[in-house]
């Protein structure tokens, strides 16, 4: 088969997989792990207007897939919810956090707002990691916390992959 037909059909299934939700193209390049949590993600990314794709790439750095995570600081679950934060944005109590629906439902529900407030994904993802106020004191960018720093663009790298 010669070159351009390859690259014909290559492009031709891409449509096909897009059409499709995009499922196959991002599903591709997603982990065992993390592949699990793409239903999630797709049904709150939905009902909130997020990309699925960046959802997932969120949960990579956050938790790496495992619900039942939680962090020396106390953050729980797949998109490490802080329990004020599930309490406050969302409802939950600590206990619930460990549910992944109900931690996806919260964690996207909450970028959505910051991404509404500050109408940037980087600056969104920043506050989700940092706190809100941070990204206003830094002036409306990325603060100068190199764990921050580090956090959006390895969702973000993630994330380019599957686009």
């Amino acid at each position: 088969m010669d070159k351009k037909l390859k690259i014909a059909i290559g492009l031709i299934l891409l449509g096909i997989a897009a059409g499709a939700g995009g499922y196959a193209v991002y599903s591709y390049v997603v982990s065992q792990r993390l592949k699990r949590w793409i239903p999630l993600a797709e049904k709150y990314g939905a009902m909130y207007g997020v990309d699925p794709r960046l959802i997932i790439s969120q949960i990579r750095q956050e938790s790496g897939g495992n619900p039942d995570a939680v962090s020396s600081a106390g953050a729980i679950g797949l998109m490490q919810i802080m329990p004020s934060t599930g309490a406050s944005e969302c409802g939950l109590t600590r206990e619930q956090l460990f549910n992944p629906e109900l931690n996806v439902m919260c964690g996207v529900k909450y970028l959505r707002k910051l991404y509404d407030r500050l109408k940037d994904w980087r600056l969104a993802l920043a506050a989700y990691n940092a706190g809100i106020g941070r990204v206003i004191s830094a002036g409306y960018k990325v603060p100068e916390i190199t764990e921050t720093k580090q956090y959006v663009a390895n969702i973000m790298s993630y994330y380019s992959k599957m686009v």
